[in-house]
């Protein structure tokens, strides 16, 4: 796939069917390293695979995922053991965003079907649907810092074996505005949200 360790900004561009193999395979279709900034704009990452973390994207500094129109920015069809779609792990002081983008049919062996992310994440007028994953989270996974969901949809998530198939939080300040979470479905406790030491 790509990787990146600067300033890498990708404008109308698809990343489709790359692997991170190995023991520490991360990031199958965009590594982005601690200290990188990234930004999709009306960008696909599609079909991409890693053996641990971040099937879709792995972010370890700053990012901005951004569509013009929903149709146009797409995280799909992504596997990893963690963060099936995508995992961002944000320093304290950053901010990541994702706008007007589809996050769905992405897959976790383990935990965060759709995304899982530490540190501050907005949402805005989003979708994350159709993602599944094993033990936790079939959606969206978020711990510490803030989350803020705004006209957005979690739908159609499921975790197999575990608890929170919508949405689980831990340790974060949550803040859910004009937004839908619905059809999740848990083999355990939370289908819709698991909120644990929330505020």
């Amino acid at each position: 796939g790509i990787f990146n360790g600067g300033n890498l900004i990708l404008k109308n561009v698809i990343v489709d069917r790359n692997q991170a193999n190995g023991s520490f395979g991360d990031g199958g279709g965009i590594y982005s390293d601690v200290g990188g900034s990234l930004t999709l704009t009306d960008t696909q990452v599609t079909n991409n695979t890693a053996t641990r973390i971040g099937g879709g994207i792995y972010s370890a500094g700053t990012l901005s995922v951004i569509g013009t129109d929903i149709t146009r920015s797409d995280i799909y069809g992504n596997v990893a053991d963690v963060g099936g779609g995508l995992f961002q792990r944000s320093s304290q002081n950053s901010l990541a965003s994702i706008k007007t983008t589809k996050i769905r049919l992405n897959r976790a062996r383990s935990t965060g079907g759709g995304l899982q992310n530490t540190g501050n994440l907005e949402i805005l007028d989003s979708v994350i649907a159709s993602n599944t994953a094993t033990n936790l989270a079939g959606g969206l996974q978020h711990q510490l810092g803030t989350l803020t969901l705004t006209r957005s949809t979690i739908s159609d998530n499921e975790t197999k074996a575990g608890n929170a198939g919508g949405l689980y939080t831990l340790g974060a300040t949550v803040t859910v505005n004009s937004s839908t979470i619905n059809n999740n479905t848990a083999s355990k406790d939370g289908g819709g949200i698991y909120s644990f030491d929330t505020t």
